[in-house]
C-alpha cells in the first residue's frame, strides 16, 4: 500500500506544480519544488480528494516534504480502517 500511496502522491505533485514526476522525490520539500504555501494548500486539496480523506489546516501547515504528505495519507488510512 505505501508504495502505491507514494506513487500517486508523487503524481499529484508533479501534475499540480507542472513539472516532470522523476523530479518528485520523497525527499524533495515543496519550497524546492518551487511550492509556496498557496500551492501547498492546492496539493493538499487534491491528494484529499484523491484519496477520499479529510486532512486538517494545522496539519498541511506543517507539512515541508514529499514524504511527509505520503505519510500522512498511510497514516489516514489506517485510521481509517
Amino acid at each position: 500500500m505505501g508504495q502505491d500511496v507514494a506513487d500517486r502522491v508523487q503524481q499529484i505533485v508533479a501534475q499540480q506544480l507542472g513539472i516532470p514526476p522523476a523530479e518528485v522525490l520523497a525527499s524533495s520539500s515543496f519550497a524546492d519544488l518551487g511550492a509556496d504555501s498557496f500551492a501547498v494548500v492546492e496539493l493538499m486539496l487534491a491528494i484529499e480528494e484523491a484519496f477520499d480523506l479529510p486532512i486538517t489546516d494545522a496539519e498541511v501547515e506543517q507539512l515541508r516534504t514529499v514524504g511527509e504528505a505520503i505519510s500522512l495519507v498511510v497514516a489516514r488510512q489506517r485510521q481509517a480502517r
